[in-house]
């Protein structure tokens, strides 16, 4: 945004999601096999995994962690925190 705002051409960004929820890579999911399109399902996330990179590395510059969950966290925080401050940074975007 701030590149943006002094005078920097900014591409256009298309991302796709094939889970049908958003998340990314932090989106959880049970399920294996085949989906009702004949697509592969798989996760590449264990349900109870922990990030073994610190927050501060993954922190986006205009949504902080602290500004999310309205307080600090640990600097290692488990997957469904991330995939909660991800989905937080979304919804506050508009996306």
């Amino acid at each position: 945004q701030s590149a943006e705002k002094k005078g920097a051409k900014i591409p256009e960004i298309v991302c796709f999601e094939k889970q049908s929820d958003l998340g990314g890579l932090w989106n959880y999911t049970y399920r294996t096999g085949i989906d009702d399109m004949g697509e592969a399902v798989h996760c590449s996330m264990y349900r109870y995994l922990w990030s073994n990179g610190p927050k501060e590395a993954l922190e986006f510059s205009d949504y902080t962690f602290e500004e999310h969950f309205g307080k600090p966290i640990p600097s290692y925080p488990p997957r469904a925190v991330l995939e909660d401050y991800v989905k937080g940074r979304i919804e506050n975007s508009g996306v």
